[in-house]
């Protein structure tokens, strides 16, 4: 009986807990493993943008979209150099393969934040024009 009680409470907690990426972020750092067309002081400017992935809405730097939806895949380090031109380990990434989210809004657009690289649960990367700004999460 207490084998059946502890898989339900599993099953419910694990059904109620939040996707990794929902929160709010802030933009830590800056990598340039590869050519980008960011200078580093337009790069600097991002440094404490705030980023906000929720159910009902994304935003980052006066761009994003209500509904948005969310896919996340899993690449391997070939796939993800294939991508974007960058090994794991320019980004600090000690895997074999990493969690990319893509958040799509209704219109389609692609804005500077709409990638998520994992690192951790609490540290990922969103690639723009070469530049990979790092994000640390603020808020659940």
């Amino acid at each position: 009986m207490r084998f059946i009680l502890l898989f339900i409470g599993l099953v419910f907690l694990s059904g109620c807990a939040k996707n990794w990426y929902i929160g709010e972020w802030q933009v830590t750092d800056v990598e340039f493993p590869a050519v980008s067309a960011m200078s580093s002081d337009e790069a600097i400017e991002w440094f404490g943008s705030e980023a906000n992935y929720f159910e009902s809405h994304f935003s980052f730097r006066d761009n994003g979209c209500e509904s948005p939806r969310f896919e996340p895949e899993t690449l391997t380090e070939s796939e993800f150099y294939i991508a974007y031109r960058t090994s794991f380990s320019q980004l600090n990434i000690d895997r074999k393969s990493v969690g990319v989210l893509q958040v799509i809004c209704l219109d389609n657009s692609v804005y500077p934040g709409s990638t998520l690289i994992k690192v951790a649960d609490d540290i990922v990367y969103t690639p723009w024009d070469g530049a990979f700004f790092r994000l640390e999460k603020i808020a659940p």
